[in-house]
């Protein structure tokens, strides 16, 4: 899957964060599928991206109660190490989904509850590298 084609002119409207009542944007087809179509949550400058290109994070809610969180990987090349955990609110818990391995694409998707507010760490290590490419967390939405 092509991440750029998943978030396509929304990046050119993002600085960090891109809540739902500032570009409204479709996506024709995402890894969550379903009901879940509407970008709500954008972060291309994800935390311990030095040079904020290596990933990509990108929430899709739907109407459902729930969202679909997807962690992309921006890296040339073959598939990289990622790390990817998701909790409803500021904290770990009940609710959470991780998913870890070696993707060439994504990491996830990740269904939680929608809060008003979720939290995601990320981790990307090249093939080739010993050092995380990217290695932060940070919380997102109106009610964190």
């Amino acid at each position: 899957m092509n991440k750029k084609s998943v978030v396509a002119g929304v990046f050119a409207l993002a600085a960090a964060l891109l809540p739902l009542s500032a570009a409204p944007a479709q996506a024709a087809s995402n890894p969550c599928g379903g009901p879940y179509q509407t970008i709500a949550y954008v972060d291309g400058r994800l935390p311990g991206d030095s040079g904020n290109d290596d990933g990509d994070m990108v929430a899709y809610a739907g109407g459902t109660g729930y969202l679909c969180v997807v962690f992309y990987n921006g890296t040339p090349g073959g598939a990289n190490e990622m790390y990817f955990n998701v909790c409803p609110g500021k904290t770990s818990g009940s609710g959470c989904g991780t998913d870890h391995g070696d993707y060439a694409s994504y990491a996830g998707p990740i269904r939680i509850t929608d809060t008003g507010c979720f939290t995601a760490a990320y981790m990307l290590r090249n093939e080739k590298d010993t050092t995380w490419l990217i290695n932060g967390k940070r919380s997102y939405g109106p009610r964190c």
